[in-house]
């Protein structure tokens, strides 16, 4: 089981490299994760790039 099963995470600025990289390892150990960023698209891109794709951008201004 992995550690991160049933939590939820939010990770602000994910367009960023470090903050990407942070929400794929949290999607790939099992957490569902809640993106924000200036970039929507981008944000919206970052899914495609996670072997576990539960990740759902949001924007907030």
């Amino acid at each position: 089981m992995s550690t991160l099963q049933n939590k939820v995470a939010a990770v602000f600025a994910a367009n960023g490299a470090i903050a990407s990289a942070v929400a794929k390892s949290f999607a790939q150990h099992g957490a569902k994760v809640y993106l924000s960023g200036r970039n929507v698209k981008e944000v919206k891109n970052l899914p495609n790039k996670s072997s576990k794709p539960v990740v759902k951008p949001k924007h907030i201004r």
